[in-house]
């Protein structure tokens, strides 16, 4: 009894160091600044499903979409973190596979344009901007044709921006996973490596 009662303790210890950096973040976000993130979010998702199709529309992602199935990544593994995530979505979800995998990068795509708002905030220091860049991003034909279609693009931005978000927010460890992730999904993320040299972690209260 007593040594499940330390077992249970030292787990709660690694919890709470696991939760302690999000929440940190959290009280050092003002309010308003979480609700236009939330916002653009609901906003951009919508916005991209509704412009997606439940067919494929590519050779290459019904390839991917097969291997994701099968769980067979020995094939092309050049983009394993795609395929990771793609067969988490296939089983998780309802609706047709081609369906599905087409509205996760509706989601990832969303997620990208809520990162960028945030990252723009804790750069420029002025919501209008933010706003803007993040607009901008949403509204880009390139962006748009990678994010209501299965591609790896769309999920390899917004992870790597999700690195960038954290590196900011100086959580190097947290930043580090996603960009691994970012690699994992397309090796290409690399040549994004100095940029983190330059960004350095600038995280202050999202006050003007």
């Amino acid at each position: 009894m007593i040594y499940a009662k330390l077992k249970f303790r030292k787990l709660e210890a690694k919890l709470n160091n696991f939760s302690t950096p999000f929440l940190e973040t959290l009280q050092l976000c003002k309010i308003k600044d979480v609700i236009i993130a939330a916002v653009l979010f609901c906003v951009a998702f919508p916005i991209l499903a509704s412009l997606s199709t439940k067919a494929l529309i590519n050779g290459d992602a019904a390839v991917y979409l097969q291997q994701m199935k099968n769980l067979n990544f020995s094939a092309r593994a050049v983009h394993l973190g795609y395929y990771l995530l793609g067969a988490g979505f296939v089983r998780l979800f309802p609706g047709s596979d081609d369906y599905v995998i087409n509205l996760m990068n509706c989601l990832l795509g969303a997620l990208s344009v809520t990162f960028l708002y945030l990252i723009t905030l804790i750069i420029c220091r002025r919501h209008i901007v933010a706003l803007f860049s993040s607009l901008l991003l949403l509204t880009h034909c390139l962006f748009l044709e990678n994010s209501v279609y299965a591609e790896v693009y769309t999920p390899q931005t917004c992870f790597l921006l999700l690195a960038v978000l954290w590196w900011l927010l100086d959580r190097p460890i947290i930043a580090g996973l996603s960009f691994a992730l970012a690699f994992l999904i397309t090796p290409s993320t690399i040549f994004a490596l100095p940029f983190f040299l330059i960004l350095r972690p600038r995280f202050r209260p999202f006050s003007l």
